[in-house]
């Protein structure tokens, strides 16, 4: 669990530019299209380093339970503050959907049991982690900052995170392609 959370820790080390951490995504009642495309693109690529990461742990099942809360929680506490210039109000929310994302990370590891051998759970997990935390994360940020993005916008963030998991699936686990061969004449 350790070395997943830190392996996760230092990816997002690398891309906290571009993240839910960066800036509150979606938040707020003002925006513009070079902060949607920026926050959309750093939201893909977090989507991608935890589906990634996750893939690479689940190489060797099962996860102990609470291996992606520590995951999330621990990496997502830090990284929030670390940009330390954010009101405690913000800190503590960014941090408690960290932490509630990996719990229901975790519930869904323990539900699906995803390994290389269950296929169908592992690509039904890939797509539920991000799209998951991202659907908390934005209800949140919803409720507690308002928003201005239009809602296909934040849709459109869950969904393609979700799509991002499965197509990582389909390069963890790639489908078998079976061949005729030619018959002998």
């Amino acid at each position: 669990m350790l070395s997943l959370t830190l392996l996760f820790a230092e990816l997002q080390f690398f891309t906290q530019f571009a993240g839910p951490y960066a800036d509150v995504i979606a938040g707020g009642l003002r925006g513009s299209y070079d902060i949607l495309e920026r926050q959309l693109l750093g939201a893909y690529i977090f989507a991608t380093l935890l589906v990634g990461t996750t893939l690479v742990a689940l190489q060797r099942p099962p996860l102990p339970l609470g291996a992606l809360t520590l995951m999330l929680g621990g990496t997502g506490a830090a990284t929030v503050l670390m940009v330390g210039e954010w009101p405690m109000h913000v800190l503590l929310t960014q941090i408690g959907v960290a932490v509630t994302a990996g719990i229901v990370a975790d519930a869904l590891l323990l539900r699906m049991r995803p390994s290389y051998e269950r296929v169908a759970a592992l690509r039904a997990v890939s797509v539920a982690v991000p799209a998951s935390f991202f659907a908390i994360y934005l209800v949140v940020v919803i409720i507690r900052f308002g928003t201005w993005y239009t809602v296909h916008a934040v849709t459109g963030l869950v969904l393609m995170s979700g799509l991002i998991g499965l197509l990582l699936s389909y390069l963890a686990v790639p489908p078998k392609i079976v061949r005729e061969l030619p018959e002998a004449g």
